[in-house]
């Protein structure tokens, strides 16, 4: 795996994280206390496995990136990673974008 796979990987392994962790209480559901932390505090073995999901998504081809560049609110250069999904039905097409600047 190429040095900017295994980041890809990690950036939106790291995303979605903070994504579930944010919205898991809108649905009512309480995460695991040793996971509910911030990325850098995620215990080894969960984010490695969150990595390797994400790794292996982008291995088998059901994801795939595009390097974008789209200007931020102020003007300036803001890098981002889109993730195309590829679905089983081609009509349903679901893209993600992520910053690794972002911080929840």
């Amino acid at each position: 795996m190429s040095a900017s796979h295994n980041q890809t990987a990690e950036n939106v392994a790291r995303a979605f994280h903070e994504a579930y962790e944010r919205l898991a209480p809108k649905f009512n559901y309480k995460t695991r206390e040793a996971s509910a932390v911030p990325w850098e505090d995620v215990p080894a073995a969960n984010k490695n496995l969150m990595i390797a999901v994400v790794d292996s998504l982008l291995t088998d081809g059901l994801i795939t990136t595009a390097q974008s560049e789209p200007k931020s609110l102020s003007g300036a250069a803001s890098p981002k990673v889109m993730l195309n999904i590829q679905p089983k039905e081609p009509e349903s097409r679901v893209v993600f974008v992520t910053d690794p600047r972002i911080r929840a």
